[in-house]
């Protein structure tokens, strides 16, 4: 794995064991490691037997897991490498980044792969130079205190306190801007933090939605407030909504500062892009029929171009083959059809209490 064999691994692993009481001087210490390590390399297997335990040495193993890893129908995509389409909806929000005193919306319907793009974007500007990048989610119970004790817990830096003596060493800890603030957090309060900050910084606060309408005001007041003082710091909030105005009602006087990037259902394009780069990572293709037959029932959603096209990969292995056919995709609509029955089926806690009474 990444050039380095089982067998280097497990002696690194006895090396970083030992290492730390070798150095110690015990008297017999040392002569005892050396013994014990000779033992264990006696008992590692040949070299040309040799083989990572945790990696499939089937090939068609090896072609299922590159079909898992590439496609995500359970969850958001957080690797940019593993990301397609969207390609315009990214320049939006990286020229909102770039641009200063620039913040964003990014709004749709659920299902269109908003939070995956909010990963890829933290992750491309995480790695960037001087450059502080956070992704939060929200919850029904959140206010604007809780999102930003939720944001400053995210930003972390060690710090350096005196001790008392002659020639005593500092003690560092690792801490938060969390670890400063009051309960009650304020606009000013989040405007003073972000100024002290000493490097650009870009904040996600996904699902913005399930914030209720009351706490939502605060935020258009951060927004201007950071904008006015021209603030290195660009948040992009993301929600399910129809429109900006859903998700920030009566606030005007942010849209000038906003970006506002819709993200509609995905085009057709886009959809067989995900799945030729995902099954080319397995070393498989697919007929143009069953092509066409995922993207009309994707209907734009990724999350069921995701699904489809790994349960039929999955079914082409199956059946001996690399190249998924119309008979494996439609055996991936029926396992997908039962595993949904099977969930419908489960009582909710509504018929469970009903059961009760």
């Amino acid at each position: 794995m990444l050039g380095v064999s089982w067998r280097q691994r497990q002696r690194r692993v006895f090396q970083g064991a030992t290492s730390t009481t070798s150095a110690v001087t015990v008297p017999g210490r040392v002569a005892s490691v050396a013994h014990s390590r000779s033992q264990f390399e006696r008992m590692l297997p040949d070299e040309q037997e040799e083989h990572d335990p945790f990696e499939p040495q089937n090939p068609i193993d090896q072609m299922r897991r590159a079909l898992d890893e590439a496609f995500s129908p359970t969850s958001p995509i957080d690797r940019a490498a593993l990301f397609s389409g969207r390609k315009e909806e990214r320049r939006d929000l990286q020229q909102a980044i770039g641009q200063r005193g620039g913040h964003a919306i990014l709004y749709g319907e659920p299902g269109v792969g908003k939070t995956s793009l909010s990963n890829i974007i933290v992750e491309e500007f995480r790695g960037a130079k001087d450059t502080v990048a956070v992704r939060i989610g929200c919850d029904s119970s959140d206010t604007f205190s809780t999102v930003w004790r939720k944001v400053f817990s995210e930003i972390r830096f060690v710090s350096t306190r005196r001790r008392i003596g002659f020639g005593a060493e500092p003690m560092k800890r690792l801490a938060s801007l969390a670890d400063h603030m009051d309960s009650n957090i304020s606009p000013n309060d989040v405007r003073v933090a972000l100024a002290s900050l000493e490097a650009k910084t870009v904040l996600m606060i996904d699902e913005f939605d399930r914030i209720k309408p009351e706490h939502r005001t605060l935020f258009a007041d951060m927004i201007k407030m950071c904008s006015d003082y021209t603030i290195p710091t660009t948040m992009i909030l993301v929600g399910v909504a129809d429109s900006v105005d859903s998700l920030l009602s009566e606030h005007a006087s942010v849209a000038r500062a906003l970006r506002q990037v819709p993200m509609p259902r995905m085009k057709a394009n886009e959809l067989e892009e995900i799945v030729e780069s995902g099954l080319a990572s397995a070393s498989m293709s697919i007929d143009k029929t069953s092509m066409q037959q995922i993207i009309r029932l994707s209907n734009g959603l990724p999350h069921y171009t995701h699904l489809l096209a790994q349960s039929a990969g999955h079914e082409a292995l199956d059946a001996g083959s690399n190249v998924v056919r119309e008979m494996d995709l439609s055996k991936a609509l029926e396992r997908a059809v039962k595993n949904r029955q099977r969930v419908s089926r489960r009582p909710t806690p509504r018929q469970h209490e009903a059961r009760d009474r």
